[in-house]
C-alpha cells in the first residue's frame, strides 16, 4: 500500500499552527507557558485514512503552572497532554480535509469534537520552574470514533539560544484516548471573534502543507 506524509517542515507548520490556537483557547489552564513544535510528522493514506502522527513540542515550566515546591504541579501534566493530544488530533483532520478539499469543492472546513474517556498520568520524575522541557506526543491508533494518544515528558539540557537541545531522562508518561463526536463540528463561525484569526492561520497552513511539494509519496 501507499501513504502520503508529510516531510517534517511542512508538518511543523501545521502543528505549530494548531498549537498556537489551542493554547491561546486554553490559556488559563496552563498560564505562561509558550509551546514550541520542533519536529512533526503525520501519515496517511491516499484515500484520507490517517495511520499515525506523532509531533515533539518543547515548553518552559512557568511559575503560574508550578505548586507551592516550585514544581510542575500534577493537573498542568494532565492540561499540557490534553491540549498537546488535541492540537495533533486537529492537525491531522485539516491535514486530510486539505488533501481532498478538490474532490469536495465548497466544503466549509472545520473539525469533529473531541471528549476525553480517559487520562493517566505515570509520575517518575519533576521538572521545576524554569526547566525545559520536550514532550514527544504520537497518535498511535485510531477506530471509528476512538484516538489513541500518548505522551511522554523528557528533561531538556540546551544552550542558552536554545538552538542544540540534548533529550534527558523521562519525568512524566501519559496515556490519553479521546473519543471523537463526528455529528458535532466547530467551524469558524461558531468560534468567539477573538480567535478567528488562529483559525484562519490554521486552514492556511494545512492548505499549503497540502498542496506543497513536500507531500510525499511512500511505499509502506
Amino acid at each position: 500500500s501507499f501513504s502520503a506524509s508529510m516531510r517534517p517542515m511542512s508538518a511543523v507548520k501545521l502543528v505549530q499552527a494548531v498549537v498556537d490556537y489551542v493554547q491561546k483557547s486554553h490559556e488559563r489552564f496552563v498560564p505562561g507557558c509558550r509551546f514550541t513544535v520542533i519536529g512533526a510528522h503525520i501519515d496517511a493514506t491516499p484515500q484520507g485514512k490517517l495511520r499515525k502522527a506523532n509531533c515533539q513540542i518543547v515548553f518552559r515550566v512557568s511559575p503560574q503552572v508550578a505548586n507551592l515546591g516550585g514544581a510542575l504541579f500534577g493537573g498542568s501534566v494532565s492540561s499540557i497532554t490534553d491540549i498537546v493530544t488535541s492540537a495533533l488530533l486537529w492537525a491531522c483532520e485539516f491535514y486530510v480535509q486539505a488533501r481532498h478539499q478538490k474532490s469536495q469543492p465548497g466544503r466549509i472546513p472545520s473539525v469533529a469534537y473531541t471528549v476525553s474517556t480517559s487520562l493517566n498520568v505515570d509520575y517518575i520524575s519533576a521538572a521545576r520552574i524554569g526547566d525545559l522541557v520536550m514532550i514527544d506526543v504520537s497518535v498511535e491508533k485510531f477506530t471509528k470514533s476512538l484516538a489513541f494518544t500518548y505522551s511522554n515528558f523528557y528533561a531538556v539540557k540546551s544552550d542558552e539560544d536554545e538552538k542544540c537541545m540534548e533529550k534527558g531522562e523521562i519525568l512524566f508518561r501519559a496515556g490519553h484516548e479521546k473519543y471523537v463526536l463526528k455529528g458535532r463540528r466547530l467551524t469558524r463561525e461558531l468560534m468567539p471573534e477573538k480567535y478567528r484569526s488562529a483559525w484562519d492561520a490554521m486552514i492556511k497552513c494545512a492548505h499549503e502543507s497540502a498542496q506543497n511539494k513536500n507531500l510525499v509519496y511512500s511505499k509502506l
